[in-house]
């Protein structure tokens, strides 16, 4: 009987342990996919409305969603109270919006790394 119960046991606890790292996984996806579409958007709005760059975060804060949206807030709040340069108000917001979500240290690293490229231009 106590070895029914012990099978019967490890067995749940196990597929309770699946379905957690398997909803960890889809999570991830999850915000990646956002993270990415909201790159290529403001990629779309640098590249046309040639506005501020506090004017296009204001306009896409409103479009996004979670943790986007949170990181885009941080944003617009340090741009409009600092005077720290965009690569550091992006990794600050960036590691703020994502600091409890599934991401591993890599992800967070590319995603980091995309605040030395925006507020560049080669616009005349």
């Amino acid at each position: 009987m106590f070895r029914v119960l012990s099978i019967i046991f490890i067995f749940t606890t196990s597929t309770i342990i699946g379905f957690y790292q398997s909803s960890k996984l889809a999570r991830r996806r999850k915000l990646l996919k956002e993270h990415r579409d909201f790159l290529q958007r403001l990629e779309t709005e640098m590249g046309y409305f040639k506005e501020p760059l506090p004017d296009i975060l204001r306009r896409m804060h409103s479009l996004s969603n979670d943790a986007v949206n949170l990181m885009l807030r941080h944003c617009l709040l340090q741009l409009e109270t600092g005077t720290e340069p965009i690569e550091k108000i992006w990794r600050n917001a960036v590691l703020t919006a994502y600091e409890n979500e599934p991401l591993i240290a890599d992800d967070l690293a590319i995603i980091t790394k995309c605040g030395a490229f925006i507020g560049q231009s080669d616009y005349n």
